[in-house]
This record gives structure tokens, C-alpha cells and sequence, in this order.
């Protein structure tokens, strides 16, 4: 796909995708309550750490993994800069987006409901499609030729492209985004075990 005047080709798709990447955080906080508040509803016990199993292990290892390709990348990263194309850059495109769809089947894992490994395939397909599609606009409007190779060399999402090592800072992977990052994943690690603990007892 060349990304170059893609907003020119298609506007009306463009702006579509404008505007439905709008609202990705809205709904995804929307959709988190939602599974939350069904799962307390309806009973729904979520498996303890305590008692670990496949599916615990599993989600564990997806939580982890989904976290390390986050702060990689932020270490990683050097925004308005310059093109990433080192470190887990180099293996895709798009692994914050790969990390954070980790994370949260992980936790699908955890909680213990079918339903909610639906909403989040349903819910990645529609809004995350549509943000790449914005960013590799984006980066290819402003890195032309240097993004059109790098497509040409590395997959979009699937972490399968050569690995070719860069800058790593410390400083950008635990900055405010990577302790936001570890602060949540611990809180929604404790929330979950909370409520297994909970719905044990009933």
C-alpha cells in the first residue's frame, strides 16, 4: 500500500477515519466499564493468581510481553524527530498498538469471559485499523522515500521483521507514559485478583 496522498485519493474514507480514531479512548473506557460492570452483574468469577492455571499463565505472559513491547517502544521512539526503525521498531511498524492488543487479551485471559475476548477483537478491528491507517498517513506524509523502505522491509503489526538494534533510553521508557503504563497494569492486576477473591466468597 503506498500511503503517500491517500488522504487526497480517498477523503471521504480519510476523513471517516478522522473522525472514528476520535472517539478510540472514549470507547475503549466505555467498553472497559461495560465488561467490568457485566462481570460483577452476572457473577462472573475471575481466575486467582492463587490457583494458577493455562489460562492464567497465559494471561500473565501476554500482560508481561504486552508491557515490554510498550516501554520498548517508548524507549524507542523519537516522535517529530526522526523515523523509528530500530529496536522492537524493527520488528514492526506499529508495537505500541501490538502491545497494548497483548495486554488486554491477557486480561481477557484472567477474567474468565468469552464475551469479553469478542468485544476486544471487534473493538481492535474497528478502531485500531483505522488509527494505523491515520498514522501511516501521517508518518509517510512527513518521511516520504525513508517510510515507503521501511514498509518494504517491516511487517505492520505481526513482530516478525529483523531485528536491528538503536537507541534505547531508559528516560523515555520510564517516563510519564511508562509509569502510567506500570501503574495501570499493576492496579488492574490487583483489581482482578480483588475480584476473584470477591466472587470467591459469594
Amino acid at each position: 500500500m503506498d500511503w503517500q496522498g491517500f488522504r487526497f485519493r480517498h477523503p471521504r474514507l480519510f476523513a471517516s477515519i478522522v473522525v472514528l480514531k476520535r472517539f478510540r479512548t472514549k470507547v475503549a473506557r466505555l467498553l472497559v466499564a461495560y465488561c467490568v460492570i457485566e462481570g460483577l452483574l452476572c457473577d462472573e468469577i475471575p481466575f486467582s493468581f492463587w490457583k494458577p492455571n493455562a489460562w492464567v499463565i497465559t494471561g500473565i505472559l501476554l500482560i508481561l510481553v504486552g508491557c515490554a513491547f510498550r516501554l520498548a517502544a517508548h524507549g524507542s521512539i523519537k516522535k517529530k524527530e526522526s523515523l523509528s526503525t530500530t529496536g522492537v521498531y524493527s520488528l514492526c511498524r506499529h508495537p505500541l498498538y501490538l502491545g497494548s492488543m497483548m495486554l488486554t487479551f491477557g486480561f481477557c485471559c484472567l477474567l474468565d469471559d468469552t464475551e469479553n475476548f469478542i468485544i476486544a477483537a471487534v473493538y481492535f478491528a474497528v478502531f485500531y485499523t483505522v488509527t494505523i491507517i491515520w498514522e501511516e498517513v501521517r508518518v509517510a506524509e512527513r518521511y516520504g522515500e525513508e517510510h515507503r523502505d521501511y514498509c518494504r522491509t517491516t511487517p505492520l503489526l505481526l513482530p516478525t521483521g529483523q531485528f536491528r538494534s538503536g537507541v534505547f533510553r531508559w528516560r523515555g521508557a520510564l517516563g510519564v507514559d511508562g509509569l502510567s503504563l506500570i501503574g495501570t497494569t499493576v492496579f488492574s492486576l490487583s483489581a482482578v485478583e480483588a475480584m476473584a477473591e470477591l466472587m470467591h466468597r459469594h
